[in-house]
C-alpha cells in the first residue's frame, strides 16, 4: 500500500492582518474573569497589565488558529527517499494547498495512505480551513460520507497511539518519540520558533528546514515501530 508522512508548520498571516482580527478586552469582560477578592485599584493595575500583554500573547498563539495563521510549508516524506518541503522554493500558501490536494486525490485513487501525527486534530483541519479562505476546492472525499469524519487515507498515529477511534490522552509526537527511543526534537528550536526562522536569515531557514525535516523522520520512525509502516 502507497504511503507517505505528511507535516505541516505554520506561522501568523501578515501582521496588517492581525491588526484588524485583533481586539483589546473591555473593562467589562475582563471583570467577568478577573478574582472578584481584588481591590479596586489591583483590578485597575490588573487591567492595564492585561492590555499591554494582550497582543503580544495574540501574536504568540496566532500560527496555531487557521483565522490568524497561515501553512508556511508542508513537508511530505516517502520511506527510502528525501523529503520535499513544499514552500521550500517560496511557494504560496495557495500554491501548497492545491499540490496538497492533488496529492490527496492520487493517494485516495491508489487506496494509499497519507500518515501524520494529531493531523486529524490539526494538520487537515488547518489545510481545509485556509483553503475554504482562499475558495481553493476542497475534494469532497476528504470527508467519508458514512461517517462525516475525516477520510482514511489519512492515518494519525496519535490516534494509533490512543487504540480508540474517538481519541484519548494527547501526547506530543517528541514524547513518544522518545518513549521508544526513535528520535526526539532538537534542543535549541521548537515549533514556537518555525516561523521567526523561516522568515529569517539563510542560516535561520535552514534550522527550519532542518526542524521539519526531522519532524518527518520521527514520524516515519514512529509509524514503522507501531506497525502502520511494515
Amino acid at each position: 500500500m502507497a504511503t507517505i508522512i505528511f507535516d505541516i508548520e505554520t506561522g501568523p498571516v501578515a501582521e496588517e492582518q492581525l491588526l484588524a482580527l485583533y481586539r483589546e478586552p473591555t473593562w467589562e469582560e475582563f471583570c467577568e474573569s478577573c478574582d472578584q477578592r481584588w481591590k479596586p485599584e489591583t483590578r485597575q493595575a490588573k487591567y492595564e497589565e492585561a492590555k499591554a500583554s494582550g497582543w503580544q500573547k495574540f501574536v504568540d498563539r496566532a500560527a496555531l488558529s487557521p483565522i490568524t495563521g497561515q501553512v508556511l510549508a508542508v513537508g511530505l516524506l516517502k520511506d527510502g527517499q528525501d523529503p520535499v518541503i513544499l514552500g521550500e522554493e517560496e511557494e504560496p500558501e495557495e500554491e501548497q494547498l492545491v499540490a496538497f490536494w492533488k496529492l490527496f486525490t492520487k493517494y485516495r485513487n491508489e487506496t494509499g495512505r497519507m500518515v501524520g501525527f494529531n493531523n486529524h486534530g490539526f494538520d487537515v483541519p488547518f489545510l481545509i480551513r485556509r483553503s475554504w479562505f482562499h475558495q481553493i476546492p476542497v475534494p469532497d472525499s476528504v470527508f467519508d460520507s458514512k461517517t462525516g469524519y475525516l477520510s482514511s487515507v489519512f492515518v494519525d498515529l496519535m490516534r494509533v497511539w490512543s487504540c480508540s477511534p474517538r481519541g484519548g490522552e494527547f501526547i506530543s509526537l517528541d514524547r513518544l518519540a522518545r518513549f521508544f527511543g526513535i528520535g526526539s526534537k532538537p534542543d535549541d528550536v521548537g515549533g514556537a520558533d518555525f516561523a521567526r526562522l523561516w522568515t529569517g536569515s539563510p542560516e535561520e531557514r535552514a534550522l527550519a528546514i532542518g526542524y521539519l525535516r526531522n519532524d518527518l523522520g520521527m514520524t516515519l520512525n514512529l509509524a514503522k515501530r507501531m506497525g502502520v509502516i511494515l
